[in-house]
């Protein structure tokens, strides 16, 4: 997905990482042994990219928020924008893991 430097140092600190636990229906998605996405389904979710303009949008809300002058709606967008993101970027680790233990190096 390509989060931007300043939306996931952003992000990154507003979360306890330590609390986070990994989930089994997420990991049971690239189970080799019972796959539900192909390859090439895995392929395509890590070819997934955000437009530049949606990016520096992103950027200059990051750097709103940082400020504490996020508007009620920008703070919405900003925040579903991150935890979108946040999830497709799990989902491309997974694809990724997937892939690796295909083709074992």
């Amino acid at each position: 997905m390509g989060l931007s430097r300043k939306v996931l140092d952003n992000w990154v600190s507003t979360c306890n990482l330590s609390n986070m636990k990994t989930s089994d229906p997420l990991s049971e998605l690239f189970d080799p042994a019972n796959p539900i996405f192909s390859e090439d389904g895995a392929r395509r979710l890590l070819a997934l990219s955000t437009d530049e303009e949606i990016l520096e949008r992103m950027d200059a809300l990051a750097e709103k928020c940082n400020e504490a002058t996020l508007t009620p709606e920008e703070h919405r967008e900003y925040e579903n924008w991150v935890r979108e993101s946040t999830f497709i970027s799990v989902l491309q680790a997974q694809a990724r893991l997937y892939l690796a233990r295909l083709s074992p190096a």
